[in-house]
Formats: C-alpha cells, sequence, structure tokens
C-alpha cells in the first residue's frame, strides 16, 4: 500500500510540473485571419468559416454589416449573426454601420445584443456627444445600447498562452463619411496612445493588436506614408500589428513600420488576410503572410452555407 500510495504521489507531481510547464511556456506561434469593408457580400462567409479551422484569432476592420440587401432589409441584424455563427473574435464599426444614424445602429445592438463579436471602438468622445444639445436625445439612445452589448473600446484575448490586447478605431476619412452618425469622435491617433498607454499600464499581454477602419491609399494619387493607419503605425510605436479598413486597400505585403506591421486585404471578401505572428525577443513579429482568394478553391463550410 505504501508502494502504491508513493507511486500515485509521484505520478501527481509529474502531471504537476507538466502542467506548469505547459502554463509557463504560451505558443510561439500566433495565426490572425482578418476582413475588412465586406459591405455585406455574405456569399463567401462559409469559405471564412474553412479557414478559420486553423487559425486563433478572427477580425473585421469595418464596413462589414451595411452595403448589400440583407444589410438593409435587416438593418444589420443577420450580418451580425452570422459574424457571431462564424465566431469572430473582435470587429471596429465603421462608417457604413452609422448608415441608419444612431438609433439605427442602436437598433441593431440591441437585436444583437449577447450574439455578436466584440465590438471594440476607442475614439468615440461620449462626453462632448451628450452634452451637445442637438445630439444627446439619440446619442443616449445608442450609448445605453452600446453598453448593453457590451462595447469596449480594447479587449484581452488569449489564445494558448498568448495575451493579445486588441482594440478599435475610426479614422478621420470616415467620420467624414458619416456625418449622419450623430456622435463627436476624438482623434485617432491620440486616442491610440492613450489606449496602448492604459494596456501597459493595466494588462500583461504578449502583444498589441489595433483594428482600424482609418485606411490607407485609395487611388494613386495617395502616399501610402502620408495615409492614416501609416502615420499611425509611425507615431504609436508599441502597436504591434494595424489591420486596415475603409480605404479597400489590398495590401499584397505587409507594410513595416519600424516594429509595426500594417495589413489590409481589400474589399468584399474578394481576398482574406492570413497573418502568422511569432515571438522574436520581446516582440512578435510576421513570419508568414498571405492573401488567400476567396475562390472556388476554397472549399465552403457545409453547415454555413446551410
Amino acid at each position: 500500500m505504501r508502494k502504491f500510495l508513493s507511486l500515485l504521489l509521484t505520478m501527481a507531481m509529474v502531471l504537476s510540473l507538466a502542467v506548469t510547464v505547459n502554463a509557463a511556456a504560451p505558443k510561439e506561434d500566433i495565426t490572425i485571419l482578418h476582413t475588412n469593408d465586406v459591405h455585406c457580400d455574405y456569399e463567401k462567409y462559409a469559405k471564412v468559416a474553412t479557414l478559420h479551422k486553423s487559425a486563433d484569432l478572427l477580425v473585421d476592420a469595418g464596413d462589414h454589416v451595411q452595403g448589400g440587401v440583407i444589410g438593409t432589409l435587416s438593418k444589420g441584424e443577420y450580418i451580425v449573426d452570422i459574424m457571431n455563427y462564424l465566431k469572430y473574435d473582435a470587429a471596429v464599426p465603421g462608417n457604413h454601420e452609422f448608415d441608419y444614424r444612431a438609433k439605427g445602429l442602436a437598433s441593431m445592438l440591441q437585436a444583437a445584443a449577447g450574439k455578436g463579436p466584440q465590438l471594440l471602438s476607442a475614439n468615440i468622445d461620449w462626453e462632448k456627444t451628450l452634452k451637445d444639445g442637438s445630439l444627446k436625445d439619440d446619442a443616449k439612445v445608442l450609448k445605453e445600447a452600446c453598453d448593453a452589448y457590451g462595447v469596449k473600446d480594447y479587449t484581452v484575448l488569449d489564445h494558448d498562452g498568448v495575451k493579445m490586447a486588441v482594440f478599435g478605431l475610426l479614422g478621420e476619412s470616415a467620420v467624414e463619411y458619416a456625418p449622419e452618425s450623430g456622435l463627436i469622435f476624438k482623434n485617432a491617433q491620440q486616442t491610440a496612445k492613450n489606449v496602448v498607454n492604459e494596456i501597459k499600464d493595466k494588462e500583461d499581454v504578449d502583444l498589441i493588436v489595433c483594428i482600424s477602419h482609418c485606411g490607407t491609399i485609395e487611388n494613386e494619387a495617395d502616399k501610402l506614408e502620408e495615409s492614416e493607419d501609416y502615420q499611425l503605425a509611425e507615431n504609436v510605436p508599441d502597436i504591434d500589428l494595424i489591420v486596415s479598413g475603409h480605404s479597400h486597400t489590398t495590401l499584397d505585403e505587409p507594410v513595416q513600420v519600424g516594429d509595426t506591421y500594417l495589413v489590409s486585404c481589400g474589399s468584399y471578401n474578394t481576398n482574406m488576410g492570413h497573418v502568422v505572428l511569432k515571438k522574436d525577443g520581446d516582440r512578435y513579429k510576421i513570419k508568414d503572410y498571405e492573401l488567400v482568394p476567396l475562390d472556388e478553391s476554397v472549399k465552403g463550410d457545409a453547415s454555413v452555407e446551410a
């Protein structure tokens, strides 16, 4: 009996040590899938689901729930249902999410509360908006809906021991494209600096990801170095990865600005972005990046198609 108990104790100690070692050694590679400016092109969502099975994180950089008939008929509610079914981890509202004004977005959030992806929007200036006599009534309805849904400035996601802080922004150009939003927005770059400082003060994370609806280049006359998301990467160097939306830009290769990477996969679900980040010193760096065409080469998930 003593030998038996001794054997059990030894096995328990070995198991405990194995669990401790495993918990202390997070995986080195993190795979992130991203979309942006989908505009309700829902027919390829089954392909998104297939690809998501081999990834750690799925995020969207805005203008997802408006732009097509299904979005218009449901005021975005059906698309949020689909995003939830696909298990999107996080998304940022783009300018088109405000097509039905503050009350319209509030209605969508109320219908989707408890069943949608984590929405992140850090630079809405609620204090100024709620003090504005012409905006406060509708804004109050939206604020209550955002609180009920659980909209945050940032969230922390844990995948196999790797902790990622993810936050969302709406850029200056996007704000101009949404005059009907009924909201006042804070400067995106300054907000990013504040949020990153808060994350560094309060959270123990391995990397910081920004889901940005600020944009890069919209046409040949634009200079990448002058674009909002390039400037964001340059001025907030503690961001590891910026997933960029709004400008419908297809970046075939990641743009590196210091230790920050900038990616964007185009629009209308033509491609899905696939990023593999690997731990390198104190930061995570891009190990692999590709744009995966959502064409006939990708077999759709049968349950999503149904």
